[in-house]
C-alpha cells in the first residue's frame, strides 16, 4: 500500500504536466484530463517503480492520440 501511495504521490506531482501533453495533442480539457485518467489507471496496472515516469508520459501521449 505504501508503494502505491507513494506512485500515486509522485503520479499527481506529473499530473499538470501530463494534462498539458494531452491538451496539446487534443485541444480539449475534459479529454486530456480522460487521458491522464487513463494513464493512472494503466501506470497502476503495469509499471514497476523504477520506470513509471517514462511510461507515464509513453502512456498519455498514446492515449491522447487515440482520442485524437
Amino acid at each position: 500500500m505504501d508503494d502505491d501511495q507513494s506512485l500515486g504521490e509522485r503520479f499527481d506531482g506529473k499530473r499538470l504536466r501530463l494534462r498539458a501533453v494531452a491538451y496539446r495533442i487534443l485541444g480539449s480539457l475534459t479529454e486530456a484530463d480522460d487521458v491522464v485518467q487513463e494513464a493512472w489507471l494503466r501506470l497502476q496496472r503495469f509499471v514497476a517503480e523504477d520506470d513509471w515516469r517514462c511510461h507515464s508520459d509513453h502512456t498519455a501521449r498514446h492515449a491522447a492520440l487515440r482520442v485524437a
